[in-house]
């Protein structure tokens, strides 16, 4: 998976923090980052405006004017028809259907993302936070409770407990929310936009001991026997929260005041992240069409402000860039056989003008 081209595109983002804890060889990283990139739906995107797929267009309208002209010239002149100029019009016909094909496949936002430089729309961020919302709902993942973790005397947990009551009551306990990879993907995009605005991203641990800890990059958790399904809060550190964290930069040496166990505070305009367990829900509410911003991400308005809109929807469009995976193949397929189509065009226009300077010699 890590070494060859194959293993490249069938895997989602094989060289990614959740799927590996080690570094890579710089050049294998380097090799897979170009190779992967020529097939995201940025890459398509920009093929449309080359001039190298473009030029075959003109073949779309000429090939079939000449071609009936030829039909219809008798039967004497049914091979008049020039060879290269069908080779033209494939050229330009599978450009086009490559366009269509990648304007109708590729995902809103990266299409927004990509042309916003060009087209000015004022309703453009509303627009963008209603796409980056329904990307993000898509991390969302509806797990069932195993029944033999229910009833399984070596499990006495509180979820275990609960799920069981929920069985013995005729209900299969579902639970709905953001699993080990939303989590870390989730991680990723808030750690890194923060950083580039100067900001630290602190993790607030579940109560009793509710203490934070800085995130310096997103981390993978290690799923149990259990579902693990979370919820994510987000907000900004309290002012009590700054103090703690001024005192201890002033006063380093004041540990009776500020004990080494108790809670550190964090810096002005720190992101704080808090990951709680979810809830049991039946079927129905786990499924339901519920907003991401009320039911499994909260604070997400903190995170448009402090953040901006505009710098989320590209870490967003950035991990879309690589989904759809036969669509992107598909559409490499055909600007592949435009341009296979137009080379051949060109390699018999070519001999032509060859023949014709050998004449003129």
């Amino acid at each position: 998976m890590e070494e060859s081209w194959l293993g490249w595109l069938l895997h989602p983002d094989p060289f990614g923090k959740y799927y590996h804890r080690f570094p890579l060889p710089p050049e294998l990283e380097a090799a897979r980052a170009r190779f992967v990139r020529r097939f995201s739906w940025f890459a398509l995107l920009r093929k449309r405006s080359e001039r190298m797929y473009q030029l075959g267009l003109g073949g779309i309208v000429m090939a079939p004017l000449v071609a009936w002209i030829v039909l219809h010239s008798g039967p004497a002149h049914a091979q008049a028809f020039p060879l290269q100029l069908g080779f033209l019009y494939f050229s330009g016909l599978g450009y086009v259907l490559a366009c269509a094909w990648v304007a109708w496949r590729c995902p809103d936002l990266v299409k927004e993302v990509f042309e916003r430089q060009a087209v000015y729309d004022p309703e453009r961020k509303p627009h963008w936070r209603v796409l980056i919302e329904e990307e993000i709902r898509a991390l969302v993942s509806v797990r069932a409770y195993p029944m033999e973790l229910a009833f399984d005397d070596h499990l006495p947990g509180e979820n275990s407990k609960q799920a069981r009551q929920l069985f013995l009551g005729g209900h299969e306990p579902h639970q709905s929310g953001f699993g080990s990879f939303g989590r870390c993907r989730l991680e990723e995009v808030i750690v890194t936009c923060a950083h580039e605005r100067g900001l630290e991203v602190y993790e607030e641990s579940t109560p009793p001991e509710r203490s934070l800890s800085r995130i310096k990059a997103p981390g993978q958790v290690l799923e149990g026997r259990e579902p693990y399904v979370v919820s994510l809060w987000i907000r900004q550190a309290s002012e009590e929260e700054q103090q703690r964290y001024r005192g201890r930069q002033a006063e380093p040496s004041l540990e009776d005041e500020y004990p080494p166990n108790g809670p550190k505070g964090a810096p002005p305009g720190a992101l704080v992240l808090g990951w709680h367990s979810r809830g049991f829900e039946l079927k129905p509410d786990a499924f339901s069409d519920t907003p991401v911003a009320v039911k499994h991400l909260h604070g997400l308005r903190t995170l448009y402000e402090v953040i901006g809109v505009e710098r989320l929807a590209e870490a967003v469009a950035g991990w879309q860039g690589r989904q759809n995976l036969w669509s992107r193949l598909f559409a490499s397929g055909l600007y592949l056989i435009a341009l296979v189509a137009f080379g051949v065009f060109l390699t018999m226009q070519s001999w032509i003008v060859v023949q014709a300077v050998r004449g003129a010699i």
